[in-house]
């Protein structure tokens, strides 16, 4: 399968993964076990197997957990599936780096795919990655409660069509198994394919079937096959793990009334008997297939979510000189911004730290640090892309970059709302600030004519005449003797 991505294949066994078969299941088996809470019905083993036609996976072992990497043909973007196994802050942390350093190495964007809300805190909880979070409607799974799903198929209408198929169709029911393959197969043809164009289907339901049809004994799942006369009328695959079922396949000839009702039961009076939940897996969009799952029993939405990573991490020479040029000089008064030379040697000189947030290939947001002396650094620039300006956003990259710094105090000159040309501006700014944590002090500054409020961020408190030397100190660092007599007034 690796060669079916040439630009790829080699870098992906280098870094120690491999295609996922059906093989794999008593691999993945012991890790699934562990897991903290209910996965998304799209993590199930079978899942990753069935659709592996169209999004084939590959994953390696990573301490207590398994990382998979897919790629999603149907968007042809690769992706990552939450991580398999018990999460601890331990494991997530270790696991997460390794994935990182692969992703950056295969020069691929981080993309996850199919997470559940338990699994957000350990994604957000990493220092330095800022998360855009989608729940697509469409692919959120259908979960019911063991009463409800019981209590559905007691109700009058369930009863009235399975005893209607018992009754005039008289079906053979067996355990499916590999032998049966082919018949899934001309069902799926007969009942799916002959009235659906392969260009309706994002990938191929017809080859899902047959591969897990033909791997079934082997891969933790269950399911009958139903006969009508001889001949292939419908088939159901379960899996159940850790007190969930997922429905994972279910298709029948709906022209024999109640055949669906027949199979449903019959699965779970057969294989789901300790489960707890049952997850009915997504409704894809189609209004039909959404109406009928909200109306087979009281339901919960299980969102399956999208993570994309913004990353924040030291800027290269390189950006450093594009962001100057682009951004810095447009965004900045020329008397406040420092020179990219000037820049550029208190970079060399480890007095400087410039940081860059990246969405992918693009850099969307940057800051700067001027660092004193250790333990004492100014905020001296913080610039965002007018596209990715929130406040949630820029809350994100203060926190980040306070706990990347957590040993040093970092002090800020924010302008004074009463003296400042927009008032309602420099309010929210501070605004800001404070709820990502900022200490007040009880003195201004001027500088070039403008009137700053100094603030700070620091594990702990400090007094205002401690903050005062500092800031004073780092301005006599920063302007010349000329300058600072002329333009800087520390407190004013």
């Amino acid at each position: 399968m690796m060669n079916e991505f040439p630009g790829i294949a080699g870098r992906l066994r280098e870094l120690g993964y491999r295609p996922v078969t059906a093989e794999d299941y008593n691999t993945f088996a012991p890790y699934y076990d562990e897991m903290n809470e209910a996965w998304s019905s799209a993590l199930s083993f079978v899942c990753i197997l069935a659709w592996s036609d169209a999004v084939p996976a590959f994953y390696k072992v990573t301490g207590r957990l398994i990382t998979c990497l897919q790629y999603d043909g149907t968007v042809q973007k690769w992706t990552a599936i939450p991580f398999i196994g018990h999460y601890s802050d331990e494991s997530f942390g270790e696991a997460f780096s390794v994935l990182r350093s692969d992703m950056r190495a295969l020069g691929l964007p981080m993309l996850i795919v199919d997470a559940s809300e338990w699994m957000l805190p350990f994604y957000q909880g990493v220092s330095g990655v800022f998360w855009n979070v989608e729940r697509p409607r469409k692919w959120m799974d259908y979960i019911y409660r063991r009463e409800d799903f019981v209590k559905s198929m007691e109700s009058s209408d369930f009863r009235y069509r399975y005893r209607y198929f018992l009754r005039h169709f008289s079906p053979e029911t067996v355990p499916l198994g590999p032998e049966h393959r082919e018949e899934c197969m001309n069902l799926m043809r007969e009942a799916w394919c002959s009235s659906h164009e392969c260009s309706e289907c994002f990938a191929c339901p017809l080859k899902a079937v047959g591969r897990v049809a033909g791997a079934m004994g082997t891969i933790g799942a269950e399911g009958l096959l139903v006969r009508v006369n001889g001949k292939a009328a419908g088939f159901c695959v379960v899996s159940m793990r850790n007190g969930v079922a997922v429905y994972e396949f279910k298709h029948a000839n709906n022209r024999m009334k109640g055949i669906n009702e027949y199979m449903l039961k019959e699965c779970f009076t057969r294989f789901l008997s300790g489960v707890e939940e049952i997850n009915f897996t997504e409704d894809i969009g189609n209004e039909g297939l959404r109406a009928y799952k909200c109306r087979l029993a009281p339901y919960t939405l299980a969102a399956r979510i999208t993570l994309s990573a913004m990353e924040l991490r030291e800027a290269t020479p390189e950006e450093v000189r594009l962001v100057y040029e682009r951004d810095l000089v447009e965004a900045f008064p020329y008397e406040e911004l420092r020179t990219l030379p000037e820049i550029e040697e208190l970079i060399r000189r480890g007095k400087y730290k410039f940081l860059c947030l990246h969405d992918g290939p693009e850099i969307v947001a940057s800051l700067t640090l001027y660092s004193a002396k250790p333990g004492w650094m100014l905020w001296d620039y913080l610039y965002v892309n007018p596209s990715h300006r929130t406040s949630f956003l820029g809350s994100h990259l203060i926190r980040s970059t306070v706990k990347r710094y957590h040993d040093s105090v970092i002090i800020a000159d924010a302008e004074s709302p009463e003296h400042a040309p927009d008032p309602s501006f420099a309010r929210k700014r501070l605004a800001l600030f404070r709820r990502t944590g900022a200490f007040a002090t009880g003195f201004e500054a001027e500088l070039w004519g403008v009137r700053y409020k100094i603030i700070y961020w620091s594990d702990s408190r400090h007094s205002d005449e401690e903050i005062m030397r500092e800031y004073d100190n780092i301005c006599r660092e920063t302007f010349t003797p000329e300058e600072y007599e002329r333009y800087i007034r520390i407190p004013f």
